[in-house]
Order: C-alpha cells, then sequence, then structure tokens
C-alpha cells in the first residue's frame, strides 16, 4: 500500500488556505548601505535639476532698464494717446480734452523739474524694465542681485541637511526593508479582538467573518475559527470556497485529521462542483490518509488537467502524485455502465417537502468514500421521476459505478440545497446492490433525516 504524501499543507497549489505572517528580518548593515547611497544619488540629482532652473535667471537678459529721467516722459506719451482715442471715440467732450492736456502738459514739467535736480536727501525713483531696444541702457550692473541667490543655493543643501539629521528620522531610510515584519503577537490579538467586537455589531459582514476566521487560526485558536467559519456558511450557505476554509479547520482541530466531519463536507463540495480545485485537493488528502492511493491519485489528477502541463501547480502536483505511484489506468475498452433509477416520494411526507426544495439522486460505494460516485440535481415538484445514473458522471478517475462491486443508491431532498445530509431533510436509500448494467431501480424517499 503507497505511503501518503507528507501534509504540511492542507493548501493546494493554487490557492492558500490563510496568507502566512511575513517573517522578513531586518536587514544588515551591509544590505541596507546600498539603498542609502542610491538615496542620497538620487537627492544629488534631483538637486542638481533644481539648480538648473535658476540658470536662466543667473545669466540671461531681461531687458533693458530706463532711467527715471525718461519716465515721465514715456507716461506723458502713453496718457496723450489715451486722451485722443477717447475723444475720437466721443466719450470724452473737447473742452475736457484741453483741460486735462494742459494739466498733462504742467505735470511733465513738474515732474521735469523734480528729475534735473533731485533733493540729496529723496530716495531715487525705481527703475522700469522696457523691451531690448526701447530706451536707454541700464547703467547699474546686474550682478549686484546675484551674489546673494547664489549663496542661498550654496548654504540651504547644507542647512537642509541638518535639519533633517537633527530633527529628522534616517533610520526610516531601511523602512522598504521593515515594510513586511509581522506584528507582535499582542498587537495581533488586539487587532484580533477589536474585529471581533466590530462584527458584534455587523454580523452580516461576510468577508469580515472569513478574516476573523483566518486569525484565529494563524494564532491556533481552532475552536473560534470554525465558530467564525460557521457564521461565514450561515450567511453564505452556497459559497464552497468558504465550506473548503471550514473543512480545513475542522481537521486541524482534530489532529490534521479529514476523515469523519472534513471528509463529509469535502463530498459536499465536490457533489455540487465537481472541479472545485479545492475540493479535489483535500479528497486527494483524505484518500491518501486512509491509505487509498488510487483514489487521491484519480482527484489529484483531475486538479491537475485545469493548470496548463509545464505551470508550477502542476508540477508540484506531479510531485505529490510521485510519491504514491502512478494511477492504474481503465482499459479503454472497457463500457461504461449505466443504471436507471425510478424515485417517488411516500405519500405520508409530502407535506413536509415544498416543491422548489432541491432533490438529489445518487449512488455511493458501500465500502469506499461517502463521496458520491453519480449525483443528479432535480426538484421536488418532478417527482415521481425516472433518471440515469452512469460512469460519465464520476467526480474523480477511478470513483466510478464500475470500480465497485457493491453500491447503494439514493434519494434526498435537501432543504438547504447542498449535498450534505441534514436535519429536516427526507430521503431514501436501497439496499446494497451489485450493479447490473441495464438494470432499473427504484427508490422511495420514505423517512426524514434526524
Amino acid at each position: 500500500m503507497a505511503t501518503p504524501p507528507q501534509r504540511h499543507s492542507y493548501a493546494h497549489p493554487q490557492r492558500c488556505r490563510h496568507p502566512a505572517a511575513p517573517t522578513t528580518s531586518r536587514p544588515s548593515g551591509s544590505n541596507r548601505r546600498p539603498f542609502m547611497i542610491e538615496f542620497f544619488l538620487w537627492a544629488g540629482a534631483l538637486l542638481a535639476v533644481a539648480y538648473l532652473l535658476f540658470i536662466p535667471a543667473l545669466l540671461g537678459k531681461s531687458g533693458s532698464a530706463v532711467p527715471a529721467q525718461a519716465v515721465p516722459l514715456l507716461l506723458y506719451r502713453q496718457r496723450c494717446r489715451e486722451l485722443q482715442q477717447e475723444l475720437e471715440q466721443g466719450s470724452l467732450e473737447p473742452e475736457a480734452f484741453e483741460q486735462l492736456s494742459r494739466e498733462l502738459d504742467l505735470q511733465l514739467l513738474a515732474d521735469s523739474a523734480d528729475a534735473s535736480g533731485p533733493h540729496p536727501n529723496r530716495l531715487r525713483p525705481p527703475r522700469f524694465a522696457l523691451p531690448a531696444g526701447e530706451g536707454l541702457a541700464a547703467t547699474a550692473p546686474r550682478s549686484q542681485g546675484r551674489w546673494p541667490v547664489l549663496l542661498a543655493l550654496l548654504v540651504l543643501p547644507f542647512l537642509a541637511y541638518g535639519l533633517y539629521a537633527h530633527l529628522g528620522r534616517p533610520d526610516l531610510l531601511d523602512a522598504p526593508a521593515n515594510l513586511a515584519t509581522a506584528p507582535d503577537s499582542k498587537t495581533l490579538n488586539e487587532n484580533i479582538q477589536r474585529l471581533a467586537q466590530r462584527l458584534e455589531n455587523t454580523p452580516d459582514d461576510l468577508q469580515g467573518w472569513m478574516l476573523l476566521a483566518r486569525s484565529y487560526q494563524v494564532t491556533q485558536q481552532a475552536d473560534k475559527a470554525q465558530a467564525a467559519y460557521r457564521k461565514a456558511m450561515a450567511l453564505a450557505p452556497d459559497n464552497l470556497d468558504v465550506k473548503a476554509l471550514y473543512a480545513q479547520a475542522v481537521a486541524e482541530s482534530q489532529g490534521n485529521r479529514l476523515q469523519g466531519r472534513p471528509a463529509q463536507l469535502v463530498a459536499d463540495i465536490l457533489a455540487a462542483d465537481p472541479n472545485h480545485p479545492t475540493g479535489l485537493w483535500l479528497a486527494g488528502l483524505a484518500a491518501a490518509e486512509r491509505g487509498d492511493a488510487q483514489a487521491a491519485l484519480g482527484y489529484w489528477q483531475k486538479l491537475k488537467e485545469q493548470y496548463p502541463a509545464d505551470s508550477e501547480e502542476a508540477k508540484q502536483l506531479s510531485g505529490y502524485m510521485a510519491v504514491l505511484g502512478e494511477p492504474v489506468a481503465a482499459p479503454a475498452s472497457a463500457p461504461k455502465l449505466s443504471l436507471t433509477v425510478n424515485v417517488s416520494l411516500a405519500p405520508s411526507l409530502a407535506g413536509k417537502a415544498q416543491a422548489e426544495d432541491t432533490l438529489l439522486v445518487f449512488a455511493k460505494a458501500v465500502d469506499g468514500p461517502p463521496m458520491p460516485l453519480a449525483i443528479v440535481r432535480k426538484q421536488v415538484k418532478d417527482l415521481p421521476l425516472t433518471v440515469t445514473l452512469d460512469d460519465s458522471m464520476s467526480m474523480a478517475p477511478g470513483m466510478s459505478l464500475s470500480a465497485f462491486p457493491q453500491i447503494q443508491l439514493g434519494a434526498r431532498i435537501s432543504k438547504s440545497g447542498q449535498a450534505m445530509p441534514a436535519a429536516g431533510d427526507l430521503q431514501g436509500l436501497s439496499a446494497p446492490i451489485a450493479p447490473v448494467a441495464g438494470q432499473t431501480y427504484t427508490v422511495e424517499i420514505t423517512q426524514p433525516v434526524p
């Protein structure tokens, strides 16, 4: 009998059970040094680019300066043109035009007199910049105002570095390497407690319950993790991913064993979706756990077919399958077994079923895994009915009707729509039979599930 592979994780190659807590250690000084050098190189480059923006202001020509003596004349000419335009447009009467013109002439004479003989204590009027070629050339060198700017550009970087070294946090240069550091257990437990308290006020938060359950798993609180998963399953009873995570949590609580309740949950998952990746992975683990290598290989082969042949997931599955050995292929010429099943509901139970309730007709091995070998979904309103169960409904290679000498036929009305029996469901089971191709069998639903 093949030895099951060492089970270091329930997570199959595609989906992880829960994100593992990062354990990145603090980098050594030699690892930090290149990052610090890179930081300062980038800072220096940005500073150099900023300095380039000052070059046009320091070296470029901004135009010609006009002495103060020319300013009154320029203003006089501008104002004369404005008055002339107002007169031509009719917005200024001729008498007003003459009056304003005389006032401008007097003002120009007064300004010219002031400019030709300024008082020793009077401040010199400002010089106005005009476009090049208009006015007189500047007589005072502009370089007098450049030195303060140059001095400021040289001093500011050193001043900024000194302030940063004194008031800043240079140690945060290591932050990219430390962001993945896992929180300590006290902080983690406090966060879990806050999440649990929040969910008491928002009990309909599915994602919150999922996060709480995974958090309990990480902190080895199996009972609380199961309770949180049950809350999530109540909110999303048809979510197979939630049910798979719940199966894993139950298995962990019973010493990492999948037999019993976890195996029933896995069977329920594959009954609803025969290709569910996590369901196939867990079913293979359960089969390997009980020593059924052929069944385990069948589940994992079906899971492997969902990935590209050269993918990492397919390679990992091949490695697990190699531990168990190669699957035994069925003869190509082997005929497919097909059974006809007539299903009816006992009249005494007719009032206990609704027309829209789910009806499951299935076959399972008498001596084998609890997972159905074939299953058909209908509704109560379809009763009585006749269905066909055959090998093409197999959920995994090696798990077909013809692979087992004795099977049991059954029909169940599921109130929840799930394949796993629950209290309140109605069911009927046949006696163990040796299946015969083409034979017609009868199943009557006669009793409630306790």
